[in-house]
């Protein structure tokens, strides 16, 4: 009940902010500081050099004991590149707003994938449901860099999420289908999935969602995967936006999403 008037009104900010910063340099220019700075940055070599942010929450104390959740925000396309800020503008402004910390403290990590790569192996992003290809290099990066942070910080193994968007959204359902075990719960958004693997995910708890008139990654990569699942007598979540196109958007205003995410209140 208390979460409900918070979310809704963060919600609300948090789409106008996000529309103001993409469609205006200067003010995309101006907003880095005030959202980068509860961002560190850093940078990880692996198979690739990929850049990163990492919001740490502020009641984190490096000699306690506490552990806290950590959740993995995959970017949409048009937000790869190295310039270490675009990821940012996306569901990590969400995880790390005020009105979110104080009532669910967590680290948020957002990597950057480079122009020329993606999270997932495609032949476009209108293919929806796919096989499962090599792992990418951005992906698989960026799985190396949540075991670093686990070992440095005071993260809850036990409550690694990841969500994305788009090819986000794509990655999220390939992190959860290669790392099952990994992630206790994941929220893809307007991406496909690997409908042959959906048996791998009878621990991992999932609410996809996705507008019905999308014509950029088509919807039935989404119902099929969730499909696929069910046949498996898994028992993901599903939200389609039926007047909606290709937009996470109205995710931030789901009822219950926040709750389930922490598995607050019984939620399944």
């Amino acid at each position: 009940m208390f979460w409900s008037p918070i979310k809704d009104r963060f919600a609300d900010s948090t789409n106008n902010v996000i529309q103001i910063i993409k469609n205006n340099d200067l003010v995309q220019n101006l907003s880095s500081y005030v959202y980068m700075r509860r961002f560190s940055r850093g940078e990880i070599e692996n198979s690739l050099n990929m850049p990163y942010r990492l919001y740490v929450p502020d009641c984190y104390n490096i000699s306690g004991d506490d552990k806290y959740p950590i959740i993995l925000v995959l970017h949409g396309a048009g937000k790869r590149g190295t310039d270490n800020r675009k990821q940012i503008y996306s569901s990590a402004v969400f995880y790390t707003n005020d009105y979110f910390q104080d009532i669910h403290p967590c680290f948020v990590l957002a990597p950057q994938c480079p122009t020329d790569s993606s999270w997932v192996d495609l032949n476009s992003w209108s293919e929806g449901s796919h096989p499962l290809r090599n792992i990418t290099p951005p992906l698989q990066t960026s799985i190396r860099l949540l075991d670093d942070l686990c070992d440095e910080y005071r993260i809850d193994t036990k409550k690694q999420f990841v969500t994305g968007f788009s090819m986000g959204g794509y990655g999220t359902w390939e992190a959860i289908i290669r790392f099952p075990n990994r992630f206790a719960a994941a929220i893809p958004i307007s991406g496909g999935g690997i409908p042959e693997a959906a048996g791998r995910l009878d621990s991992v708890r999932v609410w996809a969602f996705h507008g019905a008139k999308d014509t950029t990654v088509p919807v039935s990569g989404t119902r099929q995967m969730i499909k696929s699942m069910q046949k498996k007598g898994l028992n993901p979540r599903y939200t389609e936006f039926q007047t909606q196109g290709h937009t996470a958007s109205p995710v931030f205003n789901q009822d219950g999403l926040v709750e389930w995410l922490f598995h607050t209140n019984g939620s399944e």
